[in-house]
């Protein structure tokens, strides 16, 4: 799935900040993790490209990640983990 902090954003009605939170979490909680990091230059925007740990990816089996997931293993969300895109 190819969709920017900033494109969230927008298509949500959102602020940029609440955006970048809303990605921490949902990478967090183990939902989604990004394959690759985006950049945002001048010349050229790239998209993080982010996998849905519930779905099959490139062949291989979904993790299901977030079945796992523990409160105890949660690192608060920080702005510059989910600055991906």
């Amino acid at each position: 799935m190819f969709l920017s902090v900033r494109e969230a954003a927008k298509h949500l009605n959102v602020a940029l900040n609440t955006a970048v939170k809303a990605f921490a979490e949902l990478v967090d909680l183990c939902f989604i993790r990004a394959t690759q990091k985006g950049s945002y230059t001048l010349k050229q925007r790239h998209s993080t490209p982010w996998v849905l740990t519930e779905y099959e990816y490139a062949g291989q089996l979904p993790s299901k990640d977030f079945a796992r997931w523990s409160h105890k293993i949660l690192k608060p969300a920080s702005a510059k983990q989910a600055k991906l895109a």
